[in-house]
């Protein structure tokens, strides 16, 4: 998932694109405009400054469900 950070509230931003960082890294310099829920605003920023996450939940192996029989 691609992510940055705010350039106002300096939080992370997470969107809803899916890539991986090999695809991020060609994109470059391109410029990519999004929204920021955190300040309720657009920015664009550079592709070299968003970074790529990994949005799974962690989960800890006592919340993990189980099976009953």
């Amino acid at each position: 998932m691609l992510a940055f950070d705010c350039p106002i509230t300096k939080n992370l931003v997470r969107t809803s694109l899916e890539t991986s960082p090999e695809q991020l890294k060609r994109l470059g310099e391109f410029r990519l405009s999004l929204w920021c829920p955190h300040c309720q605003t657009g920015h664009q920023i550079v592709a070299t400054d968003a970074r790529v996450i990994d949005d799974a939940p962690s989960i800890s192996p006592a919340d993990q469900p189980t099976e009953k029989i």
